[in-house]
């Protein structure tokens, strides 16, 4: 796979902290520094159930056109063991018409449980 003139796909040429294939999934160029692109994670009051409880969400948005690219949202309360399998919140397109969608995805856990959680993004080239 070549992105943007980029054949090593872990690499960061532009030296913004992303590799060539996250940075090209999230719409950003490898060789253009861009880490405004990262994904936020948040605190919000999600109505699950008829119950309003406080839910830590991922935000971030992506490329349409990367089928050949999977998109892993994963969940963590210690940051050693990672569980894929979040819930979508919401996905939007883009009002500048530019091929981009924005999606948020809550952690299956409220944080009221008491438990401490991570979220993050992950990538990976293939179907």
């Amino acid at each position: 796979m070549l992105l943007h003139g980029v054949s090593d796909l872990q690499s960061d040429e532009d030296g913004d902290g992303l590799d060539a294939l996250l940075e090209f999934v999230l719409g950003g160029d490898p060789k253009v520094s861009s880490s405004d692109l990262l994904p936020v994670a948040t605190l919000e009051t999600i109505m699950v159930n008829d119950l309003a409880d406080s839910y830590l969400t991922i935000s971030f948005q992506h490329q349409v056109a990367t089928d050949e690219v999977g998109r892993i949202v994963e969940f963590s309360s210690d940051l050693v063991s990672w569980t894929a399998g979040g819930i979508l919140v919401s996905q939007a397109p883009s009002e500048d018409n530019d091929g981009l969608v924005t999606e948020s995805w809550r952690s299956p856990l409220p944080q009221s449980a008491g438990n401490q959680q991570f979220a993050r993004l992950r990538v990976q080239a293939g179907p």
